[in-house]
């Protein structure tokens, strides 16, 4: 057999190779702590550069777990007399944050990294939306892993499952967020400023009244989509962001490197982005689905030199401003799904007219302080962006870190060699909003996917509930819900995820033989 398929050219490929990902709760964390460290163990015994026989294996857990995990031990440390952990377990939690640590001195862009962090603005008591978002990034995972598992929780004891978190910061982080998106309750609709309402057409009158006033300027080299480049239904009345970026390509770009037309006159192309948050289709937009606005910008990159050999990409999105203002450079998994898409869209449109991508720049500030919601806050952007494009879009890699725009790193793309500068200083035309101290990321719920059944039920997300009561009965502890208790309320409405075993800490231990220290 093997001889008669080498002879038809025929090879066999894994369907599902081996390998498992696993995503280890909040409340697993704070409930059992000796446990907690000899899971970690397993994973670095099985799953890091260190193992005796690496295993094909990530752990996947909410952003920047070792600081998480180290607020933690310090809080139940510092608690009062009556729950305040002994010695044992504060050693027990300060050893799990430096194997925690350890596991992550392995760069997380490195495929064979152990650990796998959510988004950042998913917070990290948010359990039901950390679960939610690991069900739809399991989806974009299967050809990686044959087995998803969510470690849960399932200790009655409320002192266990209780840690202190200030609601009022977290409802303050919660309520920044337009219209709650990704929200898993019935929230009721925002209210927009720039805009009557979020509808295509809508959308569509105020980006054709910015794209107007770029045209009757005396100079700007704006191309503006005069719709969203993503639209409700699934799809756009007038192309998606494939034949967006080939529509420039091929009219501005092509024709300014041939002669055809001046390469002064229109050469950055301009497209607003209304991307759907649902986990099922993190690329278009159904009406009554939650959705997020974003900027993107294309032109040949360092304008002012010719010939041009580089395109480069600027991606604004109003959420990446933390992430965006802690480093000069950031990752591409910091990035959206639709928008890693569309830089592998431009990638590849842009390599075939002999204009490769250099370089994707990623922002978040703002243009002004007027605006709360995240739609008007991106709108505002815009308008500011036509009004003063030398100010908000420089052309020089210098000019554009001193106007607080960051440098995305992908190990598939090489960058043509531009060091960002060490001393590199705020310009005197930089936004003066922008050197404030930092602040936390803003937050979202991640919805759990439709009902199978066509269900209207919802899931309601606990934490978001707590944090916005106007009134609980401890105000600064929250108390989980044993994962496998609203887990299972989120199965019997027919939004869980068939693909992901989500089972007891205790259940887990067994099938993969991890030692329960406290048996």
């Amino acid at each position: 057999m093997h001889e008669y398929m080498e002879q038809v050219g025929i090879a066999l490929d894994w369907a599902f190779p081996p390998g498992v990902a696993v995503m280890a709760t909040p409340s697993f964390f704070i409930s059992q702590p000796m446990q907690a460290y000899n899971m970690l163990k397993w994973i670095w015994q099985n799953f890091s550069s260190e193992a005796p026989v690496y295993r094909h294996g990530k752990l996947v857990v909410c952003h920047d777990l070792d600081k998480w995990l180290l607020s933690l031990t310090f809080e139940k440390s510092e608690a009062t007399l009556d729950v305040r952990e002994s010695k044992q377990i504060f050693d027990t939690r300060m050893k799990t944050v430096m194997l925690m640590r350890k596991l992550l001195e392995q760069d997380l862009e490195d495929v064979t990294s152990p650990v796998v962090f959510a988004p950042v603005y998913i917070d990290g008591n948010d359990e039901q939306s950390l679960v939610n978002w690991f069900g739809w990034w399991s989806i974009s995972q299967v050809d990686k892993f044959r087995k998803f598992s969510v470690i849960c929780s399932d200790n009655d004891d409320d002192k266990r499952l209780s840690r202190y978190i200030k609601r009022s910061a977290l409802r303050e982080l919660f309520s920044n967020v337009c219209g709650l998106e990704g929200t898993a309750v019935d929230a009721e609709r925002v209210s927009f400023k720039l805009v009557h309402d979020d509808t295509p057409q809508c959308l569509s009158t105020f980006i054709r009244g910015v794209s107007n006033d770029a045209h009757a300027s005396w100079w700007n080299p704006l191309v503006i989509c005069p719709w969203p480049v993503n639209q409700h239904e699934g799809k756009s009345r007038y192309g998606d962001a494939s034949q967006w970026v080939n529509f420039f390509a091929e009219q501005y770009i092509v024709r300014a490197i041939s002669g055809k037309t001046s390469p002064g006159r229109k050469n950055t192309q301009l497209g607003f982005f209304y991307t759907a948050e649902d986990a099922q289709t993190p690329t278009d937009l159904r009406y009554g689905q939650s959705a997020h606005p974003w900027v993107a910008l294309v032109r040949p990159m360092e304008l002012h030199r010719k010939p041009w050999k580089h395109s480069e990409l600027l991606i604004w999105d109003c959420r990446l401003r933390d992430v965006a203002r802690q480093s000069q450079t950031m990752s591409e998994s910091d990035l959206s799904p639709a928008q890693r898409d569309l830089i592998a869209e431009v990638t590849r449109q842009y390599a075939r007219i002999n204009l490769p991508l250099g370089k994707v720049w990623a922002g978040g500030f703002k243009a002004s302080k007027a605006y709360s919601c995240s739609l008007d806050i991106t709108l505002d952007w815009m308008k500011a962006v036509v009004v003063n494009v030398k100010n908000w879009l420089p052309l020089s890699h210098e000019d554009l870190l001193n106007r607080r725009w960051t440098l995305v790193r992908s190990r598939s793309r090489s960058s043509p060699s531009m060091s960002p500068s060490p001393t590199a200083a705020p310009s005197g035309s930089a936004d003066p909003n922008e050197y404030e101290a930092p602040e936390e990321a803003q937050r979202i719920l991640f919805n759990p996917p439709n009902s199978s059944s066509g269900s209207p039920r919802s899931c309601q997300n606990r934490l978001y509930q707590w944090a916005m009561a106007s009134r609980v009965a401890k105000e600064s502890e929250y108390t989980y819900v044993p994962t496998l208790e609203w887990y299972r309320e989120q199965q019997e409405s027919g939004r869980g995820f068939e693909h992901v075993r989500v089972w007891s800490w205790k259940a887990f231990f067994e099938h993969y033989k991890i030692d329960d220290p406290e048996k």
